[in-house]
């Protein structure tokens, strides 16, 4: 027997699984051809004007900032629990990446990203 039997056995299922279950759908789906169907949607309401609009760069700004600090509870959670392990030199580039992580936060400010208008 094959080795590789196995592997392609289950591959081929999954193929036809994932056939079968966008397929059924398709297939069962109602086919109604509305015109309201196909419009931009948004509490019941008519649209007005174009369905795209720009938004403010302070909202970009706003989720650069919030990945900022999310990205440092991330690492802060892992070097929290091998703190004793790391010693001095773990302590050391802590303080590095919050004070580089302080200097985001003061270019944030100075850039009005935290005001909310």
């Amino acid at each position: 027997m094959n080795p590789y039997t196995g592997i392609i056995t289950v591959f081929l299922i999954a193929i036809v699984l994932a056939l079968f279950m966008i397929g059924i759908p398709k297939l069962i789906s109602p086919k109604l051809e509305e015109p309201e169907k196909y419009e931009p949607y948004e509490s019941g309401e008519i649209p007005i004007g174009e369905a795209w609009s720009r938004y403010p760069v302070r909202y970009y700004l706003l989720v650069i900032t919030f990945l900022i600090f999310e990205i440092e509870a991330l690492f802060i959670f892992p070097w929290a629990i091998k703190v004793k392990e790391l010693s001095w030199f773990g302590l050391f580039e802590i303080f590095l990446f919050v004070f580089i992580l302080l200097l985001g936060w003061i270019w944030a400010i100075k850039k009005g990203a935290l005001k909310w208008e």
